[in-house]
Protein backbone atom coordinates (compact mmCIF):
# COMPACT_ATOMS: atom_id res chain seq x y z
CA UNK A 1 0.00 0.00 0.00
CA UNK A 2 1.29 3.79 -0.72
CA UNK A 3 -0.27 5.91 1.46
CA UNK A 4 -3.90 5.96 1.28
CA UNK A 5 -3.55 4.39 -2.55
CA UNK A 6 -2.06 0.65 -3.79
CA UNK A 7 1.21 0.85 -6.10
CA UNK A 8 0.62 -2.42 -7.99
CA UNK A 9 3.15 -4.06 -10.60
CA UNK A 10 1.28 -5.66 -13.46
CA UNK A 11 2.96 -7.90 -15.85
CA UNK A 12 2.39 -10.73 -18.24
CA UNK A 13 2.49 -11.86 -22.22
CA UNK A 14 0.19 -11.28 -25.16
CA UNK A 15 0.24 -13.93 -27.40
CA UNK A 16 -2.18 -15.52 -29.74
CA UNK A 17 -2.26 -19.44 -29.69
CA UNK A 18 -1.73 -21.31 -32.72
CA UNK A 19 -4.82 -23.44 -34.35
CA UNK A 20 -2.88 -25.45 -36.34
CA UNK A 21 1.03 -25.93 -36.12
CA UNK A 22 3.59 -24.78 -39.02
CA UNK A 23 6.08 -26.95 -40.49
CA UNK A 24 8.84 -25.52 -38.08
CA UNK A 25 6.97 -26.42 -35.59
CA UNK A 26 5.94 -29.48 -36.15
CA UNK A 27 9.75 -30.34 -36.83
CA UNK A 28 10.56 -29.00 -33.46
CA UNK A 29 7.67 -31.22 -31.49
CA UNK A 30 9.34 -34.28 -33.57
CA UNK A 31 12.69 -33.36 -32.08
CA UNK A 32 11.47 -32.96 -28.67
CA UNK A 33 9.34 -36.00 -29.05
CA UNK A 34 12.74 -37.69 -29.74
CA UNK A 35 14.80 -35.76 -26.93
CA UNK A 36 11.92 -37.23 -24.46
CA UNK A 37 11.86 -40.72 -25.98
CA UNK A 38 8.19 -39.84 -26.24
CA UNK A 39 5.55 -42.06 -28.10
CA UNK A 40 2.88 -41.19 -31.17
CA UNK A 41 0.14 -41.35 -28.18
CA UNK A 42 2.02 -39.54 -26.12
CA UNK A 43 2.18 -36.82 -28.28
CA UNK A 44 -1.29 -36.49 -29.63
CA UNK A 45 -2.69 -36.84 -26.04
CA UNK A 46 -4.46 -33.63 -24.36
CA UNK A 47 -1.75 -32.70 -21.65
CA UNK A 48 0.92 -32.46 -24.49
CA UNK A 49 -1.25 -30.07 -26.43
CA UNK A 50 -2.15 -28.21 -23.68
CA UNK A 51 1.72 -27.69 -22.57
CA UNK A 52 2.84 -27.24 -25.72
CA UNK A 53 0.88 -24.92 -27.65
CA UNK A 54 1.89 -21.88 -26.07
CA UNK A 55 5.51 -22.50 -26.42
CA UNK A 56 4.47 -22.39 -30.13
CA UNK A 57 2.38 -19.47 -29.87
CA UNK A 58 2.90 -15.65 -31.48
CA UNK A 59 3.67 -12.62 -29.58
CA UNK A 60 1.18 -9.62 -29.90
CA UNK A 61 4.01 -6.85 -30.46
CA UNK A 62 3.67 -3.40 -29.64
CA UNK A 63 0.09 -4.13 -28.32
CA UNK A 64 -1.04 -0.97 -26.11
CA UNK A 65 -3.02 -2.07 -23.33
CA UNK A 66 -5.01 -1.04 -20.18
CA UNK A 67 -6.14 -2.15 -16.81
CA UNK A 68 -9.51 -2.10 -15.89
CA UNK A 69 -10.07 -2.23 -12.05
CA UNK A 70 -13.58 -1.05 -10.08
CA UNK A 71 -15.22 -0.03 -13.65
CA UNK A 72 -12.11 2.38 -14.07
CA UNK A 73 -9.06 2.19 -17.12
CA UNK A 74 -5.57 2.30 -16.10
CA UNK A 75 -3.41 2.50 -19.43
CA UNK A 76 0.41 1.49 -19.48
CA UNK A 77 2.73 3.64 -20.26
CA UNK A 78 4.30 1.93 -23.30
CA UNK A 79 3.63 -1.24 -25.64
CA UNK A 80 3.66 -4.62 -25.75
CA UNK A 81 7.62 -5.63 -26.55
CA UNK A 82 8.56 -7.59 -29.70
CA UNK A 83 8.06 -11.09 -27.60
CA UNK A 84 5.00 -9.84 -26.62
CA UNK A 85 5.46 -9.19 -22.81
CA UNK A 86 4.57 -6.00 -20.53
CA UNK A 87 5.24 -4.93 -17.38
CA UNK A 88 4.25 -1.83 -15.77
CA UNK A 89 3.83 -0.26 -11.86
CA UNK A 90 1.18 2.63 -11.08
CA UNK A 91 -0.52 4.28 -7.88
CA UNK A 92 -4.33 2.82 -8.30
CA UNK A 93 -6.83 4.79 -6.30
CA UNK A 94 -8.29 2.79 -3.14
CA UNK A 95 -11.18 3.89 -4.58
CA UNK A 96 -10.99 1.58 -7.65
CA UNK A 97 -9.56 -1.22 -5.22
CA UNK A 98 -12.42 -0.98 -2.98
CA UNK A 99 -15.08 -0.78 -5.62
CA UNK A 100 -13.24 -4.02 -7.18
CA UNK A 101 -13.17 -5.59 -3.61
CA UNK A 102 -17.20 -4.59 -3.25
CA UNK A 103 -18.04 -7.12 -5.99
CA UNK A 104 -16.66 -10.20 -5.47
CA UNK A 105 -16.85 -12.79 -2.26
CA UNK A 106 -14.07 -12.51 -0.03
CA UNK A 107 -10.95 -15.18 -0.11
CA UNK A 108 -10.69 -18.36 1.28
CA UNK A 109 -10.65 -17.79 4.90
CA UNK A 110 -7.07 -19.20 4.93
CA UNK A 111 -5.64 -16.63 2.71
CA UNK A 112 -4.75 -13.47 4.72
CA UNK A 113 -3.73 -11.81 1.43
CA UNK A 114 -6.85 -10.32 -0.40
CA UNK A 115 -7.01 -10.97 -4.40
CA UNK A 116 -9.27 -9.17 -6.94
CA UNK A 117 -9.64 -9.91 -10.52
CA UNK A 118 -9.42 -7.26 -13.34
CA UNK A 119 -9.83 -7.19 -17.37
CA UNK A 120 -6.51 -6.85 -19.19
CA UNK A 121 -7.52 -4.60 -22.94
CA UNK A 122 -6.33 -3.03 -25.45
CA UNK A 123 -6.58 1.23 -25.33
CA UNK A 124 -8.29 1.22 -28.23
CA UNK A 125 -11.41 -1.23 -27.64
CA UNK A 126 -12.22 -1.69 -24.16
CA UNK A 127 -13.08 -5.42 -25.02
CA UNK A 128 -11.84 -7.89 -22.75
CA UNK A 129 -8.88 -9.79 -23.86
CA UNK A 130 -7.98 -11.47 -20.51
CA UNK A 131 -8.76 -11.71 -17.05
CA UNK A 132 -5.85 -11.53 -14.27
CA UNK A 133 -5.54 -11.25 -10.16
CA UNK A 134 -4.19 -8.60 -8.61
CA UNK A 135 -2.69 -9.49 -4.91
CA UNK A 136 -3.24 -7.03 -2.27
CA UNK A 137 -0.27 -7.69 0.25
CA UNK A 138 -0.03 -5.71 3.17
CA UNK A 139 2.59 -3.23 3.99
CA UNK A 140 3.95 -5.27 7.08
CA UNK A 141 4.25 -8.24 7.71
CA UNK A 142 6.16 -11.97 6.40
CA UNK A 143 6.76 -13.22 2.95
CA UNK A 144 8.00 -16.41 2.05
CA UNK A 145 9.47 -16.33 -1.48
CA UNK A 146 9.67 -19.94 -2.91
CA UNK A 147 11.78 -21.64 -5.79
CA UNK A 148 8.82 -24.35 -7.82
CA UNK A 149 11.24 -26.78 -9.34
CA UNK A 150 12.25 -29.51 -7.07
CA UNK A 151 11.82 -27.30 -4.50
CA UNK A 152 7.65 -27.69 -3.88
CA UNK A 153 7.11 -29.16 -7.29
CA UNK A 154 9.00 -32.79 -8.85
CA UNK A 155 10.82 -31.29 -11.85
CA UNK A 156 13.80 -33.42 -12.13
CA UNK A 157 15.79 -30.22 -12.94
CA UNK A 158 18.98 -32.54 -13.23
CA UNK A 159 17.90 -35.22 -15.65
CA UNK A 160 17.17 -33.32 -18.89
CA UNK A 161 14.64 -36.01 -20.26
CA UNK A 162 13.20 -36.32 -17.02
CA UNK A 163 12.44 -32.89 -16.54
CA UNK A 164 10.90 -32.45 -20.22
CA UNK A 165 9.16 -35.33 -19.65
CA UNK A 166 8.05 -33.97 -16.35
CA UNK A 167 6.80 -30.39 -17.89
CA UNK A 168 4.78 -32.25 -20.99
CA UNK A 169 3.95 -35.27 -20.30
CA UNK A 170 2.83 -35.85 -17.10
CA UNK A 171 0.46 -34.43 -14.39
CA UNK A 172 2.46 -32.11 -11.55
CA UNK A 173 3.62 -33.59 -8.70
CA UNK A 174 4.01 -31.91 -5.51
CA UNK A 175 6.92 -32.28 -2.95
CA UNK A 176 5.45 -34.35 0.01
CA UNK A 177 4.53 -32.14 2.51
CA UNK A 178 4.84 -28.98 1.19
CA UNK A 179 1.97 -27.48 0.57
CA UNK A 180 0.11 -28.32 3.92
CA UNK A 181 3.26 -26.52 5.15
CA UNK A 182 2.73 -23.46 3.36
CA UNK A 183 -0.75 -23.42 4.20
CA UNK A 184 -0.41 -23.68 7.48
CA UNK A 185 1.94 -20.54 7.34
CA UNK A 186 -0.77 -18.97 4.85
CA UNK A 187 -3.08 -18.92 8.12
CA UNK A 188 -0.48 -17.63 10.19
CA UNK A 189 -0.62 -14.29 7.85
CA UNK A 190 2.41 -14.86 5.32
CA UNK A 191 2.17 -13.98 1.76
CA UNK A 192 3.56 -15.61 -1.07
CA UNK A 193 5.76 -15.13 -4.06
CA UNK A 194 6.95 -17.99 -6.44
CA UNK A 195 9.75 -16.97 -8.29
CA UNK A 196 10.97 -19.45 -10.68
CA UNK A 197 13.24 -20.55 -13.49
CA UNK A 198 9.73 -22.28 -15.07
CA UNK A 199 9.50 -20.44 -18.60
CA UNK A 200 6.43 -17.91 -18.86
CA UNK A 201 4.86 -20.23 -21.31
CA UNK A 202 3.63 -22.91 -17.83
CA UNK A 203 1.85 -20.15 -16.33
CA UNK A 204 -1.07 -21.48 -17.10
CA UNK A 205 -0.57 -24.90 -16.06
CA UNK A 206 1.30 -23.95 -13.02
CA UNK A 207 -1.82 -22.61 -11.42
CA UNK A 208 -2.00 -26.37 -10.65
CA UNK A 209 -0.09 -25.62 -7.56
CA UNK A 210 -2.45 -24.03 -6.02
CA UNK A 211 -5.87 -25.68 -7.44
CA UNK A 212 -5.31 -29.25 -7.91
CA UNK A 213 -1.68 -29.62 -5.01
CA UNK A 214 -3.10 -26.88 -2.47
CA UNK A 215 -0.63 -24.92 -2.46
CA UNK A 216 -1.52 -20.90 -1.10
CA UNK A 217 -2.22 -18.44 -3.84
CA UNK A 218 0.53 -15.69 -4.17
CA UNK A 219 2.38 -13.74 -6.81
CA UNK A 220 4.06 -15.54 -9.51
CA UNK A 221 7.56 -14.88 -11.38
CA UNK A 222 8.78 -17.02 -14.34
CA UNK A 223 11.24 -16.38 -16.94
CA UNK A 224 11.45 -15.84 -20.93
CA UNK A 225 12.25 -19.22 -22.43
CA UNK A 226 13.37 -20.51 -26.08
CA UNK A 227 11.74 -24.45 -26.22
CA UNK A 228 14.65 -24.12 -29.48
CA UNK A 229 17.96 -23.53 -27.06
CA UNK A 230 16.33 -26.82 -24.48
CA UNK A 231 15.66 -29.43 -27.56
CA UNK A 232 18.83 -28.34 -28.88
CA UNK A 233 21.00 -29.29 -25.35
CA UNK A 234 21.59 -25.51 -25.30
CA UNK A 235 19.43 -25.16 -21.87
CA UNK A 236 21.44 -22.98 -19.42
CA UNK A 237 19.68 -22.12 -16.50
CA UNK A 238 19.51 -17.83 -16.18
CA UNK A 239 19.23 -17.28 -12.16
CA UNK A 240 20.27 -13.83 -13.17
CA UNK A 241 16.51 -13.13 -13.81
CA UNK A 242 15.76 -14.77 -10.38
CA UNK A 243 17.74 -12.56 -8.41
CA UNK A 244 16.46 -9.44 -9.97
CA UNK A 245 12.96 -10.41 -9.34
CA UNK A 246 13.34 -10.94 -5.77
CA UNK A 247 15.39 -7.71 -5.61
CA UNK A 248 12.07 -5.93 -7.13
CA UNK A 249 9.91 -7.22 -4.33
CA UNK A 250 12.09 -6.20 -2.05
CA UNK A 251 12.23 -2.77 -3.66
CA UNK A 252 8.43 -3.00 -4.08
CA UNK A 253 7.74 -4.07 -0.29
CA UNK A 254 10.35 -2.36 1.83
CA UNK A 255 8.47 -2.65 5.23
CA UNK A 256 8.32 -6.49 4.71
CA UNK A 257 10.90 -9.60 6.15
CA UNK A 258 11.64 -12.41 4.07
CA UNK A 259 11.61 -16.07 4.18
CA UNK A 260 13.79 -17.66 0.76
CA UNK A 261 13.49 -21.31 0.37
CA UNK A 262 14.50 -23.51 -2.43
CA UNK A 263 16.99 -26.25 -3.25
CA UNK A 264 20.82 -27.28 -3.62
CA UNK A 265 20.12 -28.50 -7.62
CA UNK A 266 20.89 -25.07 -9.05
CA UNK A 267 21.75 -21.97 -7.91
CA UNK A 268 19.40 -20.93 -4.93
CA UNK A 269 22.39 -20.96 -2.36
CA UNK A 270 24.63 -18.55 -4.47
CA UNK A 271 21.48 -16.09 -5.52
CA UNK A 272 19.92 -16.12 -1.80
CA UNK A 273 23.42 -15.56 -0.32
CA UNK A 274 23.55 -12.33 -2.65
CA UNK A 275 19.88 -11.26 -1.94
CA UNK A 276 20.98 -11.61 2.07
CA UNK A 277 24.01 -9.47 1.73
CA UNK A 278 21.87 -7.10 -0.12
CA UNK A 279 19.22 -6.78 2.97
CA UNK A 280 20.50 -8.53 5.73
CA UNK A 281 17.90 -6.59 7.69
CA UNK A 282 14.77 -8.01 5.97
CA UNK A 283 15.79 -11.40 5.91
CA UNK A 284 14.59 -13.79 8.08
CA UNK A 285 15.84 -16.86 7.22
CA UNK A 286 17.06 -19.17 4.17
CA UNK A 287 16.36 -22.59 3.97
CA UNK A 288 17.28 -25.01 1.10
CA UNK A 289 16.11 -28.35 0.55
CA UNK A 290 19.07 -30.63 -0.28
CA UNK A 291 18.42 -32.99 -3.35
CA UNK A 292 19.51 -36.45 -4.24
CA UNK A 293 21.69 -35.49 -7.13
CA UNK A 294 23.28 -32.42 -5.37
CA UNK A 295 23.20 -32.41 -2.32
CA UNK A 296 23.42 -29.06 -0.53
CA UNK A 297 27.13 -29.26 1.32
CA UNK A 298 28.46 -27.40 5.06
CA UNK A 299 30.61 -25.54 3.32
CA UNK A 300 27.39 -24.05 1.17
CA UNK A 301 25.66 -23.45 5.00
CA UNK A 302 28.40 -21.13 6.39
CA UNK A 303 29.10 -19.43 2.90
CA UNK A 304 24.94 -18.54 3.42
CA UNK A 305 25.10 -17.88 7.45
CA UNK A 306 28.01 -15.54 7.52
CA UNK A 307 25.96 -13.42 4.87
CA UNK A 308 23.03 -13.66 7.13
CA UNK A 309 24.48 -13.10 10.81
CA UNK A 310 21.19 -12.61 12.70
CA UNK A 311 18.68 -15.13 10.38
CA UNK A 312 18.66 -18.72 10.09
CA UNK A 313 20.18 -20.20 7.98
CA UNK A 314 19.34 -24.34 7.61
CA UNK A 315 19.13 -27.53 4.91
CA UNK A 316 16.16 -29.72 4.92
CA UNK A 317 15.16 -33.26 2.80
CA UNK A 318 11.69 -33.05 4.29
CA UNK A 319 8.60 -30.65 4.79
CA UNK A 320 8.48 -31.39 8.48
CA UNK A 321 12.65 -30.46 9.00
CA UNK A 322 11.15 -27.84 7.33
CA UNK A 323 8.25 -26.65 9.14
CA UNK A 324 10.74 -27.73 12.32
CA UNK A 325 13.16 -24.94 11.32
CA UNK A 326 11.12 -22.00 9.98
CA UNK A 327 7.87 -22.02 11.85
CA UNK A 328 8.96 -19.96 14.51
CA UNK A 329 9.39 -16.94 11.61
CA UNK A 330 6.68 -16.74 10.72
CA UNK A 331 4.52 -16.77 14.29
CA UNK A 332 7.61 -14.07 15.21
Amino acid sequence: MYDDDWRVSFSGIAWRTPVTLNRRQRLMVRMLGNVMKATPEQLRSEMFERRIHPFMAGAFKKLPIAIGIGGRSFPLRKPTRRNGRFEDTMIIPSSAIDAALSQQSASDDWQSTRTISFDIHSREKEIPLARGTLFLIPRFGVSVISDIDDTIKDSQVGNRRELLANTFLREFRSIEGMAEVYQQWATQGAAFHYVSSSPWQLFDALKAINTELGFPHGTMHLRNFRLRDQILNRFIVRRRGKAVEIQKLAEAMPDREFILIGDSGEKDPRIYRKICRKYPDRVRGVFIRSVDHKPFQEEHTYKLAKSLPQGVVAAFRSADELLESANQLILQ
